[in-house]
């Protein structure tokens, strides 16, 4: 089997600060035949939001709660379309590698804001596009985002979406993380930016939300990425990934967590600590996801790309899991857990849930899911040969005894 990819992409390119081409006017993607009937595909006309009732986030963990897992391994997610939903396109600022980085369902529509970029790592362009089935896209011609735009100014090389939400005032909100250098595996932290209409204008706030710890040896001393906002009637909860590199000889093995950190505005941010854990590497704060101890299961090494929506199933968590390097996509696969309380977690016994053979393509990376209409939407990233577009799959969980 070829070399990943962008392993290749990161050794060649560890230094370099890549521009990337600029965008020209491309027609909405052409409505799509509808695909075959599967209960899971959601209707072609505009849907109306079924939405869950607002969590109340209560900071004393409950037990996590048993669960009996499904006798049969049956698919809980189908493909929409063997197709992409939003494919690269040649001569524009998408024509290499798309991610999708921040979705959400609002006023009867999909909206997407995808990170597309020419290489890995590289200089990141944001897109945006609008759904109103989550199939057929009609996609802005230009970016709508990037560091420049959101006049970022404690972004050293680049930027990535990763959630969005619309305030009760109207006003969109973008949550967003940097990768400070050109290495395959960077620091970085997480910060916000706010705009009137999904459009822009953007601007970000002065300073981050999120650091990394201060210090060496703590589970997020390195990089703090991948933030997922929930609001909830006492304010609002992140859960993001952290990562430490103490004592790793390659970076891009970094060990990475899934933590939680919560606050009364949205403004300022306080990471969510278990004052029973006194160990260095929790001493000041703790994760609320962790890898398996086995290294050789599905999820051994890292798990991380939080997205989380709270659901008539409760706290539902969709998460990464890798066994091998973070430039490792064949090796990526995606599982979900539940929780009572937003802090324990129990994953579902049969995970993962979302592996590449489900696009039919060889590698998957990055991925976003909500809910919407009863169904969760699960965007990936696909790779097949030298580029990588956004699929679509969607489906239920597993019932709960």
């Amino acid at each position: 089997m070829l070399p990943c990819l962008r392993s290749v992409v990161a050794l060649l390119c560890l230094t370099m600060l890549i521009g990337c081409v600029p965008a020209q006017t491309v027609e909405p993607t052409p409505t799509v035949p509808p695909p075959p009937t599967l209960t899971s595909i959601p209707p072609t006309s505009s849907p109306t939001s079924t939405e869950p009732p607002t969590p109340t986030l209560t900071l004393t963990p409950t037990a996590p709660p048993t669960r009996t897992p499904r006798p049969t391994a049956i698919p809980l997610f189908s493909p929409v379309k063997s197709a992409p939903i939003i494919p690269v396109e040649a001569g524009t600022f998408r024509g290499k590698y798309i991610e999708p980085g921040a979705a959400i369902f609002y006023d009867g529509q999909f909206h997407i804001f995808y990170n597309a970029f020419n290489r890995w790592p590289g200089i990141t362009e944001v897109g945006y596009a609008t759904s109103p089935d989550g199939i057929t896209w009609e996609l802005h011609p230009e970016p709508v985002f990037n560091a420049e735009i959101a006049n970022v100014a404690y972004m050293p090389y680049t930027l990535y979406v990763s959630d969005v939400e619309v305030e009760s005032d109207g006003t969109w909100v973008l949550y967003f993380y940097t990768w400070d250098s050109s290495l395959a595996s960077a620091s970085g932290v997480i910060g916000r930016a706010t705009a009137p209409t999904p459009r822009g204008p953007w601007q970000a706030d002065a300073s981050p939300l999120l650091t990394p710890a201060s210090d060496e040896g703590r589970w997020d001393s390195y990089a703090v990425r991948n933030p997922s906002v929930v609001q909830t009637d006492e304010g609002f909860v992140m859960y993001y990934a952290g990562t430490d590199i103490s004592g790793v000889p390659v970076p891009q093995n970094d060990l990475d967590r899934i933590g939680m950190a919560t606050s009364p505005d949205g403004l300022t941010w306080t990471k969510y600590n278990d004052p029973t854990t006194t160990e260095k590497l929790y001493a000041l704060s703790d994760p609320v996801l962790t890898p398996q101890e086995d290294t050789i299961k599905w999820d051994g090494r890292r798990v991380d790309r939080p997205a989380v929506a709270f659901t008539p199933e409760g706290w539902v968590l969709f998460y990464r899991g890798n066994k091998g390097s973070i430039t490792t996509g064949n090796q990526v696969a995606y599982g979900y857990a539940l929780s009572d309380d937003g802090i324990q977690w129990t994953p579902y016994a049969q995970n993962p849930v979302v592996r590449p053979s489900l696009f039919k393509v060889s590698e998957i990376y990055a991925t976003q899911m909500i809910y919407a209409n009863g169904m969760y939407y699960v965007f990936a990233e696909g790779g097949t040969g030298n580029i990588t577009q956004v699929y679509l799959a969607v489906g239920t969980l597993a019932p709960t005894p």
